[in-house]
């Protein structure tokens, strides 16, 4: 955790407000920031300064003009209430916003290096409705004051979403720059129907390195590695990437059988699982509590 995060919380920490996974957070930076003790220091002074502070008794005249002044605001409280009702009900479709469009572009790009040709409008309708419900929850998930910036920022203390958010986008980059990388008998050999065993062995790595590439960026570029239990990250990481990728699989490769797809979705599960791990323990290992 960075000092700014730190000192946002030290007041809650201070009176003990904080789950027993935070209040561990923040101790553990505490004992290694000078900074941050001496902040945390500063409000012990200051609650104990507090705390021997003598109540004083307001005046008459004081009452009657508090009196006065709530009087006042109650009365302009109704046009606050509705001016925030407003914000407040646009801040709550920014989300569903946020993954409509990301839902679009997921659509759209990999319907663009799809083996069929044609793919049935229906088959894309349905895959959109779920990416753009799956964005939408992990934007939900990590909104905070109706802003994207704000939301990153929130999005911090879960390193999940933000890696599989960056691993959907590093995947999807991946899908529009295949042409590029593999030659076009290439890509054909790829999508050749067989019960092969070396050609299904094929298909699980292609699958697995696939997403362990996708997942293992997502994991290293999250805005905060994990505190410990990186196999558990990113297996759940995993496992979750797969899922909002696997209607990008099907629009990708439309004509594979169901067991071509249970190898390809095997392989990019423990791919997932791999990367998420490996980029977890990395980015731990290089930017620990600090970053």
């Amino acid at each position: 955790m960075k000092c700014l995060q730190v000192q946002h919380f030290l007041t809650d920490y201070l009176y003990d407000e904080l789950s027993w996974w935070r209040r561990r957070q923040i101790a553990h930076h505490v004992e290694k920031c000078h900074q941050c003790q001496r902040e945390l220091e500063l409000l012990r002074k200051t609650r104990a300064v507090l705390h021997r502070w003598e109540e004083v008794e307001p005046s008459t005249e004081l009452r009657e003009r508090l009196t006065a002044r709530l009087s006042e605001e109650r009365l302009s409280i109704p046009e606050k209430v509705e001016e925030g009702s407003q914000r407040s009900s646009l801040r709550d479709f920014l989300p569903l916003i946020y993954g409509t469009l990301a839902a679009l572009f997921s659509v759209t790009a990999f319907a663009r290096n799809a083996l069929e040709p044609t793919i049935d409008l229906r088959t894309l309708l349905v895959c959109g409705m779920f990416w753009a419900a799956a964005y939408s929850l992990f934007f939900r998930l990590a909104f905070f004051n109706g802003s994207l910036k704000a939301a990153i920022g929130k999005m911090s203390e879960k390193p999940v979403v933000p890696a599989i958010l960056i691993a959907m986008g590093f995947a999807t980059i991946m899908t529009f720059l295949l042409p590029f990388l593999v030659r076009e008998e290439g890509v054909e050999f790829l999508y050749i129907s067989s019960r092969d065993p070396l050609i299904l062995g094929l298909y699980f790595l292609s699958g697995g390195g696939y997403a362990l590439l996708s997942l293992f960026f997502g994991a290293i570029l999250a805005p905060e590695p994990p505190k410990g239990k990186v196999f558990l990250y990113g297996s759940v990481a995993g496992c979750v990437f797969v899922l909002v990728l696997a209607p990008g699989l099907v629009i990708l490769c439309i004509p594979f059988t169901l067991g071509l797809y249970s190898i390809l979705l095997l392989g990019s599960t423990v791919g997932a699982i791999a990367g998420g791990t490996l980029g977890f323990w990395i980015s731990g290992r290089l930017f620990g509590v600090s970053r």
